[in-house]
């Protein structure tokens, strides 16, 4: 991806991407986007503009990030994606700033509008006008419950866990659920939270108990560990359930999720078999990528972090290491997961998630028996990590200077 900034017009100019970018700032911010050999047209960015790290900047980037107000930016940062229709509303004047820091997550859904509602408002001057309702009547516009109650929960979500799918998610999740008055006691709502109550195969396993436990949890502030292990755990269930006899677990704790995967793993490792992917008939000299291997390993490999590279692998890394990796097969197949085998300093599994902005995390990282890695091991994959990340914002930053 290319960086520059246009001086003479003050535009943040963007190549290297599936369409090119064009992000100004003055008199209002607009947007403009085209596709090779076409011209350009009015459009939004959902990718993130304005990051919410210390980490050093693209020189054109931090150009333009210069001329955005401070509270705008403190606002607009904790958002992972969809800040660009944020930012153009905040630009609309007093009342919209106001309520966007009594509650962002409103006023990022009114932004953002296009994603709640059937028949979109797109006019931002429309949109500002609406920033001088009743925070209750803006709900109801949005399809949320128009309650006290559901003003006060949007106050309590933290912006850098959400996107407009996770609150659609939400929308569904406070309508059809036990859990408004629980999630009404705590204190904020985390990634953990959300992702717990907004996944329809999980609800039923979980307790007020546990969700009050999990918003509490430094860790699933912005990423849900808990709940990644949860899904394994039910995962896991779902699979030995029909050749065992047992009851269906409730989880009040985040030690009684790990109690009860440890406690099924055995049986599920019995249980699974590798699966057998069918070949089909080719003519020849037609070339076909057989189906068992994955494709577009999103980080490169050392000595040390090797990628599993097809499901026989995957399964037999679960074997190996006694812990369920292989649950997460379908979202490694669909490109929202990939697996790592680390052999030193101690063996691991990592698994890797990606980021809005193209970039991958550290979903989980786990040892034999699915136990806690040791802090050297953590430190080695994320210097893995933060050497690959570095070596691509230098070849971005080359690009920039040619």
């Amino acid at each position: 991806m290319n960086l520059l900034y246009n001086f003479e017009e003050a535009y943040l100019h963007i190549k290297g991407m599936p369409c090119e970018w064009q992000l100004h700032l003055k008199p209002k911010p607009y947007s403009l986007s085209r596709m090779r050999g076409k011209g350009w047209k009015p459009e939004s960015p959902d990718f993130r503009i304005i990051p919410n790290s210390n980490d050093k900047l693209d020189p054109a980037v931090e150009t333009f990030l210069s001329d955005i107000p401070d509270n705008f930016k403190a606002i607009i940062a904790p958002f992972p994606s969809h800040q660009w229709m944020l930012l153009r509303l905040l630009y609309e004047g007093k009342a919209c700033v106001e309520l966007a820091q009594a509650n962002p997550i409103l006023v990022y859904c009114i932004a953002n509008n296009a994603e709640f509602r059937t028949k979109p408002e797109d006019r931002i001057t429309i949109m500002a006008k609406l920033c001088l309702k009743k925070q209750k009547e803006l709900l109801e516009w949005l399809g949320f419950p128009c309650t006290p109650a559901t003003v006060r929960l949007l106050q309590k979500i933290l912006p850098e866990a959400v996107n407009p799918s996770i609150l659609r998610m939400f929308r569904t999740a406070i309508k059809t659920t036990e859990f408004s008055k629980t999630l009404g006691h705590m204190n904020h709502i985390n990634a953990g939270v959300m992702a717990l109550i907004t996944n329809k195969n999980i609800a039923d396993f979980i307790t007020p108990k546990l969700l009050l436990e999990i918003s509490e949890h430094q860790e699933e502030r912005i990423n849900s560990p808990e709940s990644d292990l949860l899904f394994e755990t039910c995962s896991m269930f779902e699979t030995i359930r029909a050749q065992h006899r047992i009851k269906k677990p409730i989880f009040e704790s985040i030690a009684g999720i790990q109690a009860i995967h440890d406690e099924i793993l055995p049986q599920y490792n019995e249980a699974i078999t590798l699966p057998v992917i069918p070949r089909r008939k080719r003519s020849k000299g037609e070339k076909v990528k057989h189906p068992s291997q994955f494709e577009n390993i999103p980080m490169p490999e050392t000595d040390d972090i090797i990628p599993i590279r097809s499901p026989r692998e995957f399964y037999r890394e679960g074997q190996n290491m006694h812990h369920c990796v292989t649950t997460y097969l379908n979202e490694v197949q669909n490109g929202r997961m990939y697996i790592y085998r680390v052999l030193k300093p101690e063996r691991a599994t990592l698994a890797l998630r990606p980021k809005v902005n193209g970039s991958w995390r550290i979903s989980q990282i786990r040892g034999v028996c699915n136990k806690e890695v040791e802090e050297p091991t953590l430190q080695v994959v994320k210097e893995w990590l933060n050497n690959v990340n570095r070596e691509r914002r230098k070849e971005q930053h080359g690009d920039n200077q040619q």
